[in-house]
């Protein structure tokens, strides 16, 4: 969870329903339906413009590089 207010305590729920059994969700703020409500320009492009320099850099697919609303599975077995 980051610490700016972009993602609410209150969406934590979604967010753990979401998961079912996949081993990683990602809460994005650039996906249809989601929002960086109330966020100025500079942010919004400082936001978009890191994803896109880091996709650019490390050839990653995906696309919001910079969110961090996040659930991992941890391994079951070791």
């Amino acid at each position: 969870m980051d610490a700016d207010g972009s993602h609410l305590a209150e969406q934590l729920p979604v967010l753990l329903d979401a998961a079912g059994d996949a081993d990683l969700v990602i809460g994005s703020r650039w996906v249809p339906g989601c929002t960086a409500s109330g966020w100025p320009l500079h942010r919004r492009l400082l936001s978009l413009g890191g994803s896109w320099y880091a996709r650019l850099v490390l050839r990653l697919r995906q696309r919001d590089v910079t969110g961090a609303l996040e659930r991992w599975r941890a391994a079951r077995d070791a």
